[in-house]
């Protein structure tokens, strides 16, 4: 009776789609533990046991990359088709090495790249001798939350996402996707009804810190679930239903899925993965840099802030530590050493120098600049080991929230120590805003003890901010005096 039910409920489903196919009685794919079913969520079996009548079916296996399947393409080859296609299977960040994670979502389609186009039968369509029948007539140009959660879901689906909930993520391996879309194509088979939709753009790969590290173009052309019912019961209102509406949205979806999976086993991936893996070995493989010694500033915040500068890109700000007597300035990767075309730095005393980037670790998000001057900069020395316990007392300075505020001064304590993927990291309650990374954390002896790198942020969250010890400067950046 529920079988009986769900039958002509499937019915229903498929009577506002287009049909003239049928389902291939022992049809089947050999993927292991692959389902086949229709649009409506129907179960066909495999090998099919069903007889009905629709236009494409699914093919879905867990791992594996689910497949559309025109169900009557071309002169009704669905009905001979004895064997469906097996499955390509889905890349993991345990095959990768890498997590993704989903970045912007936007779609950037220019006047007259936004088509729906009608081809007479099969052979026309292979030869692209098709009639337009919509072309957007203005710019097509949005964000759109509701791509990037398709983005989203499908790399939590292929296991790309690390979903862990994990309080430390590990940034070093992990890939950020921007997509954009340039051109959207949809195209219909009046004698076979199936409908194909086309779109071309691309992927900038970025990682954790923003930084580009390749482009991926990409045309695909895919089956998506809901193409049939625009085009052929809506195609005067098509365009604003498929940015808009609920069914235009499957279609992205659909579109995102192919594009992501086409990504993921391209050669650009490969390459950009291989070339951070090589990146982190030949962080320790760099020389020794030698740095000149400066004079002891004593303990009070007013003398130690003299070594601590503020550090400018086009980005924004963030903080930096005086290190040497001859200009070297450690501070945070995220805020200098990723790629920044332009760096200045300045000094409590006003002074502005122009910086170059020595040297960057992406793995502990450290990086290293140098300035010139005839005379010696005020500096302090990293300790080497440190005796800090929990409760001990420490002092943040930097320039939190805007440039003006440059070697603001805050108080704390040594709140823990926490290990995030191999690194120790200090935590601490003293307070930490944007633009305090790459600022010093100084114990009572007023002994450099750490470089501020972040907090934790939200509603609810105060007083958890973070320090990379300072002995990982000489360990990571090969400093010497």
């Amino acid at each position: 009776m529920i079988r009986k039910l769900k039958k002509f409920l499937l019915s229903l489903s498929i009577f506002i789609l287009p049909f003239v196919g049928f389902a291939q009685l022992g049809a089947k794919t050999d993927t292991p533990g692959a389902t086949v079913k229709t649009p409506g969520g129907f179960n066909l079996g495999n090998p099919i046991d069903e007889l009905i009548s629709f236009n494409f079916i699914i093919v879905e296996a867990p791992g594996y990359k689910k497949q559309t399947v025109a169900a009557n393409d071309e002169n009704n080859n669905f009905r001979k088709l004895k064997k469906l296609p097996s499955l390509q299977p889905l890349v993991t960040s345990k095959q990768l090495g890498f997590t993704i994670q989903p970045g912007e979502c936007k779609v950037n389609i220019t006047k007259g790249n936004f088509k729906f186009t009608r081809y007479k039968d099969d052979g026309a369509y292979r030869k692209s001798k098709g009639v337009v029948s919509i072309a957007n007539e203005y710019d097509l140009d949005f964000y759109s939350d509701r791509l990037q959660e398709s983005l989203w879901t499908f790399l939590k689906t292929s296991s790309l996402l690390d979903t862990s909930e994990a309080f430390f993520r590990n940034d070093a391996s992990s890939l950020v996707l921007d997509m954009e879309f340039n051109d959207f194509d949809l195209g219909t088979i009046a004698t076979s009804s199936i409908t194909y939709v086309e779109v071309k753009g691309d992927i900038k790969v970025k990682d954790a810190f923003g930084t580009e590290l390749g482009v991926y173009d990409f045309s695909v052309k895919c089956n998506p679930m809901y193409a049939s019912y625009l085009a052929f019961n809506d195609f005067l209102g098509y365009a604003f239903r498929v940015v808009h509406g609920e069914y235009g949205m499957e279609i992205w979806s659909d579109a995102i899925e192919d594009v992501v999976f086409q990504f993921t086993n391209s050669d650009l991936l490969k390459k950009i993965v291989r070339d951070r893996k090589i990146a982190q070995e030949a962080i320790l493989a760099q020389p020794i840099v030698k740095v000149q010694k400066g004079k002891s500033l004593g303990i009070t915040a007013e003398s130690l802030s003299t070594s601590i500068v503020t550090i400018k890109t086009k980005d924004g700000h963030g903080s930096g530590c005086l290190i040497s007597a001859d200009g070297y300035v450690v501070t945070n990767h995220h805020v200098a050493g990723t790629g920044k075309d332009s760096i200045e730095v300045l000094l409590n005393n006003g002074e502005k120098y122009n910086a170059k980037l020595i040297r960057s670790d992406f793995v502990y998000d450290l990086a290293l600049l140098k300035i010139e001057s005839d005379f010696p900069f005020c500096s302090i020395e990293p300790i080497h080991t440190s005796k800090s316990k929990l409760g001990d007392k420490v002092t943040v300075i930097g320039t939190p929230a805007d440039p003006s505020l440059g070697q603001t001064v805050t108080k704390g304590i040594v709140s823990g120590f926490r290990n995030a993927f191999g690194k120790t990291m200090i935590q601490t309650d003293a307070h930490i805003n944007p633009g305090n990374s790459g600022g010093a954390l100084f114990n009572d002896s007023g002994e450099l003890i750490g470089i501020v790198s972040s907090k934790a942020a939200g509603s609810v969250v105060e007083g958890v901010g973070f320090a990379i010890p300072a002995h990982y400067i000489y360990e990571r950046l090969r400093l010497e005096y």
